[in-house]
């Protein structure tokens, strides 16, 4: 908006986020096929009890943890 910060939500803002993650696993391993780093993704989200019923994956991207667990695909 304009030239400023804000605080926004959503669907809008969850998935380039999702997608930034995904991108940077995808750059250390390449060799991830889309299944691969979808169970990646779902598995190494941040669980949240907020979450448990509002997403499918139950949690939020966490890109560290991502990275981890791809080193062992």
């Amino acid at each position: 908006i304009g030239n400023r910060y804000s605080q926004m939500s959503g669907t809008s803002m969850a998935s380039p986020n999702t997608a930034g993650v995904a991108a940077e696993v995808l750059s250390n391993h390449p060799t991830l096929t889309p299944f691969e780093l979808k169970e990646i993704l779902m598995k190494s989200s941040h669980k949240l009890p907020i979450y448990k019923t509002k997403i499918m994956s139950g949690g939020r991207a966490d890109l560290e943890k991502a990275l981890e667990l791809a080193r062992s695909y």
